[in-house]
């Protein structure tokens, strides 16, 4: 018996061919993720992998930055005192820059002898990056608007923070140098030595 009569015996006798082609569909289907050892879940790339690390690496320099920032001018404010700043930044800085986008259209009619009537539309999307400067010494993409970092909260702990007047003076002075609702900047005193 060949391979010519076994299929023809599982398609059946033509009557009702329906239940074994599907049969064979899902057969192959199978065989074809037993073979590739896939089925649906894809492993993150080197690539992938790379740029998480990298977004990682920009989040703690920039929460380095704004600590730095932050602990240099409140220690110049009279009566803050010591002062230790923890910033949280939930994401980077980013850029949007400029794109030319072109889109055409092509619709085609056709009236088949059989009756009816098909329509095709074809839809060609084309974004380019503006570039400023010439092309032979190094083009620059256009930037239309930059992002600051988000951030998400502040922690200052600062010595003079036991007296009101100071410690609203800080929460104030970091609101404004940041541009962030008081709701998200915490003023505690410093504890020296356990007290």
């Amino acid at each position: 018996m060949g391979s010519n009569n076994w299929i023809k015996k599982l398609m059946g006798d033509g009557k009702d061919t329906k239940l074994p082609a599907l049969l064979l569909i899902i057969i192959a289907g199978v065989a074809v993720v037993m073979v590739t050892g896939k089925w649906g879940a894809v492993t993150p790339t080197t690539q992938v992998q790379a740029t998480k690390t990298i977004e990682a690496t920009n989040l703690a320099q920039a929460e380095r930055d704004y600590e730095g920032k932050i602990s240099n001018a409140l220690q110049k404010i009279e009566g803050v005192g010591e002062v230790t700043v923890a910033v949280t930044v939930s994401s980077g800085a980013r850029s949007e820059f400029g794109v030319n986008k072109n889109q055409t259209k092509n619709t085609q009619e056709e009236t088949p002898t059989t009756g009816g009537k098909r329509v095709q539309t074809q839809v060609n999307d084309n974004t380019q990056m503006v570039l400023a400067g010439a092309q032979a010494s190094g083009s620059q993409p256009v930037k239309i608007v930059e992002y600051s970092p988000q951030i998400s909260g502040v922690l200052i702990v600062a010595e003079g923070a036991k007296d009101p007047y100071v410690k609203e003076r800080v929460q104030n002075s970091v609101r404004t140098l940041l541009g962030i609702p008081a709701n998200r900047i915490v003023v505690e005193p410093l504890s020296k030595g356990g007290k």
